[in-house]
């Protein structure tokens, strides 16, 4: 289970099951909020595939986001080589 918030600035991700709590970009704030619903839970950590990926991409880029000048950066961050 993922929560997101802003607080004074800051793009906060709280991954519940693990106690996990990530300061992000707000590329990354915003990926993840798009890539969760995709996704869905996990059992275990897994990587993404390349079409998630493209979907997280285009669905950035509808928010006016440049995915594509960012790609590399949200590639790196999603485990994909």
């Amino acid at each position: 289970m993922i929560h997101q918030y802003i607080n004074n600035g800051y793009h906060i991700i709280l991954d519940v099951n693990s106690g996990s709590v990530h300061v992000a970009d707000p590329i990354l704030y915003d990926a993840v909020a798009i890539a969760e619903p995709v996704i869905g839970e996990m059992e275990k950590p897994e990587k993404m595939s390349k079409e998630t990926v493209a979907t997280i991409c285009e669905e950035l880029t509808k928010k006016g986001i440049s995915a594509r000048r960012n790609r590399r950066n949200f590639v790196r961050y999603a485990g994909i080589n």
